[in-house]
């Protein structure tokens, strides 16, 4: 997100902002579905059922964790993106904003 603002000596200036919804508040999602909407573009098709049901079973258990402690669930899920590069996070913002939250 941008917005111009003007300095004063008159020229644009551009200011760029960035927000995390993570409890869903503005956009009525959370960060899971965000996560699954990346990595069903990154699997190939034949494993993807294998994958579906892989996580499957570890959102039962985030969801466990995230009803007891909402900060350990954090730490837990976000674990995930550990070690990924700079250009993998800028291709999961750009496909999550395009396929998931665009359409919102």
């Amino acid at each position: 997100m941008a917005r111009r603002s003007r300095r004063a000596d008159g020229t644009d200036d551009v200011v760029k902002v960035a927000f995390f919804d993570v409890d869903g508040t503005i956009t009525g999602t959370n960060v899971v579905f965000a996560y699954i909407t990346h990595r069903l573009t990154e699997i190939p098709g034949v494993f993807k059922p294998l994958w579906i049901s892989w996580f499957t079973i570890r959102c039962v258990f985030f969801y466990i964790v995230d009803s007891i402690d909402r900060a350990l669930f954090n730490r837990i899920f976000y674990s995930i993106y550990k070690g990924t590069s700079v250009e993998l996070k800028s291709r999961m913002a750009e496909v999550v904003y395009r396929d998931y939250y665009r359409p919102r």
